[in-house]
């Protein structure tokens, strides 16, 4: 490059390095957010992926299915599993508590039961256990104050007094030993742990984790659906932020070269001005 011999055109030269520099940084801020997008679409598909499969396996077959879609009229509300909500970590406490019941189909009334039946029978559409909402929760079995009713675990808008008649006589205990503990205590309870094992005074239930329960497969379906919202907003904002990167790249792109042209021409008419000096010492 020709040295510079005015103040002219060492701005020149100056402002051509500010603009390369600006768009070399703004190339780079660019990549870096296209590759966060990749990484963040290849996330939101895995979650997606795992969500599809989830609800794959909470699939109704025989008669469930066929009550969960019918075309009848017939009054129902959904599977226990599907209606209630379950403090993190007792799942598994719950399913076992609740056992084939939280597959059940939930009725509002015992005619709406027997339409069901009625629909399953007429059209040979397999079985299903139901479970009426109309219960009596006047005569719970009593929980010593120190002690955790499972019931306490989970919630439910639609099941109402027929989840506390369902979890009667259950308590939350955070082990074995303490299961033990409460039911050599209180004799009528049933405990049951965290992972799962059952202790009442005549039943033992329990060891290492089988396959999870429906009421497990829907927490990790709601968990999972919190993850992909959340990476679905991130893919939305990574979009927004490459759009503007790429706004900004074009910008500087054509700032960078009207400095680049500028500069050449500069460099020309320095050139065009020393061959005229030289031809004049000759």
């Amino acid at each position: 490059m020709l040295f510079r011999s005015n103040a002219g055109e060492l701005t020149l030269d100056a402002e051509f390095q500010r603009q390369k520099s600006a768009l070399d940084q703004a190339k780079s801020r660019r990549d870096q957010i296209a590759e966060q997008l990749t990484r963040t679409e290849r996330e939101r598909s895995a979650l997606q992926a795992k969500v599809d499969a989830l609800r794959q396996a909470t699939l109704h077959k025989d008669g469930t299915g066929a009550l969960l879609t019918n075309n009848r009229g017939i009054n129902v509300r959904g599977s226990v599993a599907s209606l209630i909500s379950v403090e993190t970590g007792w799942e598994s406490a719950i399913s076992v508590a609740l056992g084939d019941i939280s597959d059940a189909i939930v009725v509002p009334e015992l005619s709406d039961a027997v339409a069901a039946l009625t629909f399953l029978k007429n059209e040979s559409a397999g079985s299903a256990e139901l479970l009426v909402l109309t219960s009596d929760a006047s005569n719970l079995t009593s929980i010593p104050s120190h002690l955790t009713a499972l019931a306490s675990k989970v919630t439910s808008t639609t099941l109402g007094a027929a989840l506390s008649a369902l979890l009667q006589g259950y308590v939350a205990a955070n082990s074995l030993d303490e299961a033990e503990r409460i039911v050599s205590e209180n004799p009528t309870l049933v405990a049951v742990t965290r992972e799962g094992d059952y202790i009442s005074r005549t039943r033992a239930r329990g060891g290492s984790t089988s396959s999870p329960s429906l009421i497990e497969i829907n927490s990790l379906i709601e968990q999972s659906e919190i993850d992909l919202n959340r990476v679905n907003h991130e893919c939305d904002r990574f979009q927004f932020d490459l759009s503007a990167a790429e706004n900004n790249v074009l910008s500087l792109q054509s700032s960078y070269e009207r400095a680049l042209a500028q500069l050449n021409e500069s460099d020309a008419t320095m050139a065009g001005l020393v061959e005229q000096i030289g031809r004049a010492h000759v």
